[in-house]
C-alpha cells in the first residue's frame, strides 16, 4: 500500500494575523480558493496512478475545519472520504510524535506499507515533477531508505532546514545518501552554505516503508516509539476520528522528525527535484511567489496603493490606502492589522507570542469561528453584553447546554429554528425571538434544507465561552 500521510498540525504563528491558533495557516485559502491543506490533498491522488489511503495527523482544534474540508472535496472524489482516518493528536508533540503514529497505524494496515510523509503548508507548482519523484521515492523506499526531496535552493533563507547531497546510492540514478543536515542556519550561515555546490534545503517531505521508520524511531529514538506504540494502543474511535491515548501521548518528548531520526540514521537519502516548491512559512514566502505588478507589489483584496513598490499588502474587508511605500508587509482582518518590514517576516512569530502572552483573543480566533454545526460571528461586546450573528447549517443543532453566568436573547433573521428550553419546544420563523434565562438547559437546531442565521444577544456578568456546560454534544465535545 501506498499511504500518503498529511500532517496539520503546525499553528503558523508567522502568518499572523490571518493564521490563529484555532484557525491555522493551513485551513486557509492563502493562494487559491482551496486552502494549503486541500491543495495538498488533491497533489497525492494522482501519485503512482493510485493511493490506497490517506492518514491526516491534526489537533484538537482542527479537526472539524479538517473533516469539512475533507468532505467538500469528496464531492469529486469520492475515495478520499471513504479512505481517509483522521488522527487526533490529544497535544501537539512534534513531528517526531506525529511521524511515528502514522508509520504505526500504517504498519497495521499493510506490514509492507509505504508512507509519505506530507507537510500540509507547501505550495508545489510542478505536479508532474512531484508525482514523478514520488514514484521514484517509492521505489528507492523499497530498499529500506527514508528518503527526503531535497530543492535546489534560490537564496539564503534562514528559516529553512539544509542537507548536503552525499554519495551516489547504487544502481539508482538520481537518488543519493545525505551527508549531513543543517538545522536553520542563520542568514550569514546560509550565504556561506549556499557557496558549496552539493547544497540543498530540506523539504520535509519524507518517503519510507512503515517498517523502516519504525525500525529507525526504536533504534535512535527508543522513547517516543514506545510511547507512540502506547498511545496508539490506547486509541479510540471518537465519530470519524481516531483519537490517540491522551495520558500516554502527552509524555513523549517534543523533537522534530528530522533530529530525532534523520540526523542520526544511515538510511537517509535524498531526491533532488526543481519542481517550484515553497514553504509557505511566512509572508515574505507569499510575496517571493505571488502575482506582482509593475512596482513589485503583491496587492490582494481591496487595495488602492500609489508611488508603493516591492510590499505584499492584503485586505480580508476594509480598504488599504497605501502611499509612499517600500518594502512592507500590511496584512489587514477584521480585528487585526499588521504592518512590518518585509525583511522582517521570520519576526512575526515574536510578536504573536506577545500578542498570546497578554491574553489577547486576536491571537486565538478570528471574528467569525468555525463550529462544527456552523460558525457565529462577534458583532458587537462590551461590559455585560455581547451581540453574535449565528449560522447554522441545514440539519445541523449545536450542543444541548446551559449557562451559568449568562441570558441569551435569540432572534430568527432567516431559516426556521427549532428551540428547546427547560424540555419545551418551538419552531421559529424569520422576526421571531425566544429568551433563554441562566440556568436554563436549552438547545438550537436547523430543522430546515436552508442555512439558519438567528442574532443572539447575550447579557450577564460573564460571557466567556467558558461558560458552557455541554449536556449532550452530536460532536463529541465536552
Amino acid at each position: 500500500m501506498f499511504i500518503p500521510v498529511i500532517l496539520c498540525g503546525g499553528r503558523g504563528t508567522r502568518l499572523w494575523p490571518l493564521s490563529r491558533n484555532l484557525y491555522a495557516k493551513q485551513v486557509i485559502p492563502l493562494i487559491s480558493e482551496k486552502s494549503l491543506f486541500q491543495a495538498t490533498v488533491e497533489r497525492t491522488i494522482p501519485v503512482d496512478g493510485l493511493v490506497d489511503d490517506l492518514i491526516v495527523v491534526c489537533g484538537e482544534n482542527g479537526r472539524f475545519v479538517i473533516a469539512e474540508q475533507l468532505e467538500s472535496l469528496a464531492v469529486q472524489n469520492a475515495d478520499i472520504a471513504q479512505n481517509t482516518d483522521i488522527i487526533i493528536e490529544p497535544i501537539p508533540r512534534g513531528t517526531a510524535a506525529a511521524v511515528g503514529s502514522a508509520a504505526l497505524l500504517a504498519h497495521q494496515r499493510d506490514s509492507k506499507a509505504v508512507v509519505a510523509i506530507l507537510p500540509s503548508d507547501h505550495q508545489i507548482n510542478d505536479q508532474k515533477k512531484f508525482s514523478t519523484v514520488m514514484a521514484d521515492a517509492r521505489i528507492l523506499a523499497e530498499q529500506e531508505y527514508i528518503i527526503t526531496l531535497g530543492i535546489p535552493p534560490t537564496g539564503p533563507k534562514s528559516g529553512y532546514g539544509y542537507m548536503e547531497q552525499g554519495e551516489k546510492i547504487a544502481d539508482f540514478d538520481q537518488g543519493y545518501h545525505v551527508h549531513r543536515f543543517i538545522e536553520k542556519p542563520d542568514e550569514d550561515e546560509a550565504r556561506t552554505l549556499l557557496s558549496e555546490s552539493k547544497i540543498y534545503w530540506n523539504s520535509g517531505i519524507f518517503v519510507a516503508q512503515a517498517t523502516t521508520i519504525i525500525e529507525e524511531m526504536r533504534h535512535h529514538c527508543p522513547d517516543i516509539l514506545e510511547k507512540c506504540e502506547q498511545a496508539v494502543n490506547h486509541a479510540q474511535r471518537d465519530l470519524h476520528f481516531l483519537r490517540l491515548g491522551e495520558e500516554e501521548y502527552q509524555n513523549i518528548d517534543p523533537l522534530a522528525f528530522d533530529v530525532a531520526v534523520m540526523e542520526p540514521t544511515k538510511k537517509a537519502a535524498m531526491l533532488p527535484v526543481d519542481m517550484g516548491w515553497s514553504d509557505l512559512g511566512s509572508w515574505d514566502c507569499l510575496w517571493q511567489i505571488g502575482d506582482k505588478d509593475d512596482h513589485g507589489n503583491v496587492a490582494i483584496g481591496d487595495v488602492l496603493l500609489r508611488d508603493v513598490k516591492n510590499s505584499y499588502i492584503r485586505s480580508q474587508g476594509r480598504l488599504i490606502a497605501g502611499l509612499g511605500l517600500d518594502g512592507l508587509t500590511i496584512v489587514e482582518t477584521a480585528d487585526a492589522v499588521l504592518v512590518t518590514a518585509r525583511d522582517q517576516s521570520q519576526e512575526v512569530r515574536h510578536l504573536f507570542d506577545e500578542i498570546r502572552a497578554k491574553g489577547r483573543g486576536e491571537s486565538e480566533h478570528h471574528v467569525r469561528v468555525d463550529r462544527p454545526w456552523g460558525y457565529y460571528k462577534i458583532l458587537d461586546e462590551g461590559p455585560a453584553y455581547k451581540c453574535k450573528l449565528i449560522g447554522v447549517k441545514p440539519g445541523k443543532r449545536l450542543s444541548l447546554q446551559k449557562h451559568a453566568h449568562r441570558s441569551e436573547h435569540w432572534v430568527v433573521v432567516s431559516g426556521q429554528a427549532r428551540v428547546q428550553r427547560d424540555g419545551q419546544v418551538r419552531i421559529l420563523h424569520p422576526n421571531q425571538s425566544t429568551y433563554l434565562p441562566a440556568g436554563c438547559r436549552h438547545r438550537l437546531e436547523n430543522p430546515g434544507e436552508d442555512p439558519l442565521l438567528i442574532i443572539e444577544v447575550q447579557t450577564g456578568d460573564y460571557l466567556g465561552e467558558d461558560d458552557i456546560f455541554r449536556l449532550e454534544d452530536d460532536f463529541g465535545r465536552p
